[in-house]
């Protein structure tokens, strides 16, 4: 599989999109989103060219350097839009939040079903999420331990407990995959009104639907006039089981966070969504055995003096090789050996002197031949946008 330079830059973020409950609130935060972000990138593409580049300041900028397939490119174009809405979508869910659900969905079933229902009723839990909810839940109803998780699941009843139900999805696979006759009841603790109402109205085995708290859709808000446009295409795809189609709040448990799926319009496939969560705060993330991000962060400080890198502009080092581009730009530029040194000299070094000495040391090169060698390079550079200076070239003191 070939793989091809790619500089892939991510919109601007406010600190507002980068909740300090989940990332805190000192300057730190953009560094572990960083991390969260190379995390992803590690999982996309084993090689190791590739890095996620933070350029700081007041107007924090990320994104995504290395070598890619197209396959693996048209993965993160698809992921990072919708790593940037989940965020704004966040919805934390602690422990505290967890239990009140647990109890807020106890009485929901009560309400809903009667006494000698849920006393005849065995309960399971879709793992992973289902299982902890179930754990709690069973206390809240004071189920005997014979009810839950029952290795014969036909007889009487049968309560299918899940933390959350988003398009069904998950659910429809559960029951495609127990057809037996047992009456059932989907209870969790969230989802949208609309998904409830499909999965008793698609799902004949389903009495009800029961959840603890509502989700909002947002996709109307998104799309606007193309909103029922964006619905059929989803409709039209072929995604596996799916009830209901909408965009809600992104889900956040200690445990870990739901699948969500992602249109990739390149492969034409579904890919798996990334999580936001840094993997300390969650179990999923800190136990799976997920490659780290260790040495995948580079800090791209901005250059001052008479050249320097346009705000546009990204660039990380790979051994001997630099990889440039910039926002809305498909070129990328791949400088190594020489001109990879020039480079590194001009945009780390605090004045062109410096860099000269720098230069100069390691390549023990005729000053006046230095000097026009640098002159030529920052020429081309600019000429591209690769590099800004003040003024004209011919300005600049080599």
């Amino acid at each position: 599989m070939s793989k091809t330079p790619h500089v892939l830059v991510f919109p601007p973020l406010t600190e507002l999109q980068v909740p300090s409950a989940l990332y805190g609130r000192s300057t730190e935060r953009w560094k572990i989103l960083a991390h969260v972000v190379a995390a992803h990138v590690r999982q996309v593409s084993m090689d190791q060219r590739a890095s996620v580049v933070l350029r700081p300041g007041e107007a924090p900028r990320l994104s995504i350097i290395g070598w890619f397939s197209q396959e693996e490119a048209a993965h993160i174009r698809a992921a990072i839009p919708w790593f940037i809405n989940a965020l704004s979508r966040l919805r934390l869910v602690d422990y505290t939040q967890v239990e009140a659900g647990c109890i807020r969905l106890g009485e929901a079933l009560k309400s809903r079903l009667q006494d000698q229902f849920l006393e005849d009723a065995s309960f399971v839990g879709i793992p992973r999420g289902g299982t902890v909810v179930l754990g709690l839940l069973s206390y809240v109803l004071g189920l005997d331990q014979t009810q839950i998780h029952p290795q014969d699941l036909t007889c009487g009843p049968l309560i299918v407990v899940d933390d959350c139900f988003l398009s069904g999805a998950r659910l429809a696979r559960f029951l495609e995959e127990h057809p037996s006759p047992t009456e059932v009841v989907a209870a969790g603790l969230y989802a949208h009104p609309d998904l409830r109402t499909a999965v008793e109205q698609v799902q004949p085995r389903v009495k009800a639907c029961v959840t603890a708290r509502d989700l909002t859709d947002y996709a109307p808000e998104i799309y606007g006039d193309d909103y029922e446009a964006w619905k059929a295409r989803w409709d039209r795809r072929e995604t596996g089981p799916r009830l209901w189609t909408g965009i809600t709040e992104h889900l956040y448990f200690p445990w870990g966070e739901p699948d969500y799926g992602i249109w990739n319009s390149e492969t034409e496939q579904t890919d798996r969504a990334w999580t936001v969560a840094p993997p300390d705060r969650s179990l999923e993330a800190r136990f799976s055995g997920q490659r780290g991000s260790e040495g995948a962060v580079q800090i791209q400080r901005p250059a001052s003096g008479a050249i320097s890198v346009p705000p546009e502009v990204f660039y990380a080092t790979f051994s001997d090789h630099v990889l440039i581009g910039a926002t809305g730009s498909e070129e990328c530029l791949e400088l190594d050996g020489s001109a990879a040194d020039f480079w590194m000299a001009l945009v780390t070094c605090e004045t062109i002197s410096e860099a000269k000495v720098v230069l100069q040391r390691k390549y023990e090169i005729e000053p006046e031949r230095l000097k026009s060698d640098l002159r030529a390079f920052v020429e081309t550079l600019a000429d591209r946008q690769f590099l800004e200076t003040e003024g004209s070239v011919d300005a600049i003191s080599f």
